[in-house]
C-alpha cells in the first residue's frame, strides 16, 4: 500500500501555469497529486499521474494540448500561462479569481 502522492513545491516558481496548478491542487485537492490526477483524468492509474502533475508543478514539463483544455474547463488556466513568469510566489493569495474561494484567511 502506497502513501499519499504529496505536492512538493521547489523553491523557485518555473511560471504562472505551474503556479496556478499548484494553487488547484494545494487549495481543492489538500495537496493531494493522486487526488487532482483523478479529476484531470478519470481514467488510468492515478499515482502515475500525480507523479506527472508533480513535473508539470517543478516546470520539468508543460501539459498536452488535451489536458491544457481539461485545466481550462476545470478551473481556468490558461496554456499561455505555461510561457509566463510567475506572477507572485506558491501560494500568494490573488487579486481575483477561483483560488481565493480556496484560501485560509490568517
Amino acid at each position: 500500500m502506497h502513501g499519499v502522492l504529496k505536492l512538493h513545491l521547489p523553491a523557485r516558481v518555473p511560471n504562472e501555469g505551474a503556479r496556478q496548478l499548484a494553487r488547484w491542487v494545494a487549495f481543492t485537492h489538500g495537496g493531494d497529486l493522486e487526488r487532482a490526477a483523478r479529476v484531470l483524468w478519470p481514467t488510468g492509474p492515478a499515482r502515475m499521474k500525480g507523479g506527472f502533475l508533480q513535473r508539470i508543478v517543478s516546470g520539468e514539463v508543460v501539459p498536452s494540448r488535451v489536458t491544457g483544455e481539461r485545466m481550462w474547463r476545470l478551473f481556468g488556466l490558461r496554456a499561455r500561462m505555461f510561457a509566463m513568469p510567475a506572477a507572485g510566489g506558491w501560494l500568494e493569495a490573488e487579486t481575483s479569481g477561483w483560488a481565493d474561494a480556496g484560501a485560509v484567511a490568517a
